[in-house]
């Protein structure tokens, strides 16, 4: 019963991974599915009762981001550096794919990967062609003209400033 239990958990973090690894293409805010992933790869493993597997690199991968968090506890503004910083639990992606995206299902996850980074681009091209976003001041922004709004805070006071673009 557990087994059946547990690949059925690991089927719902493998479609979670790929929605996040959809989503992460066009905006940094793809931590939701991300959670749920985690969540449901953390409960498969503490239920087969070993540690978790991971690739070689990924040792490298955490002493970068524990690097960066160090850098951060001694920056100038140390709570607007570890807010920035909250990149760094995509770095769980890499885990949580070598367990969940094995086999058959990796070779879909790249398939999505291809194909929304394929939309994106076509996307890209209609608005520099049919929409005349040809001038350097009005690039092609594909799907994320949230992200571009969003990710333009002032770091110091943590105020949002307007794009050119909405101006």
């Amino acid at each position: 019963m557990t087994s059946v239990s547990n690949s059925t958990l690991e089927r719902y973090a493998f479609y979670a991974l790929v929605a996040c690894l959809g989503v992460v293409q066009f905006t940094i805010f793809a931590w939701a599915p991300l959670v749920v992933a985690c969540v449901l790869w953390l409960v498969v493993t503490v239920r087969e009762g070993r540690w978790p597997d991971w690739p070689s690199f990924f040792l490298p991968l955490l002493a970068l981001a524990g690097w960066t968090l160090v850098s951060c506890a001694f920056s100038s503004d140390p709570a607007a550096s570890f807010f920035r910083s909250r990149q760094l639990l995509l770095y769980l992606i890499v885990p949580l794919t070598y367990r969940v995206a094995r086999g058959g299902r990796a070779m879909t996850a790249v398939n999505v990967i291809i194909a929304v980074g394929a939309v994106s681009a076509l996307i890209g091209i209609v608005q520099y062609v049919a929409l005349g976003y040809d001038e350097l001041n009005r690039r092609p922004h594909g799907l994320r003209p949230l992200h571009d709004v969003l990710g333009r805070a002032d770091a110091g006071h943590g105020r949002r400033r307007r794009s050119p673009d909405l101006q």
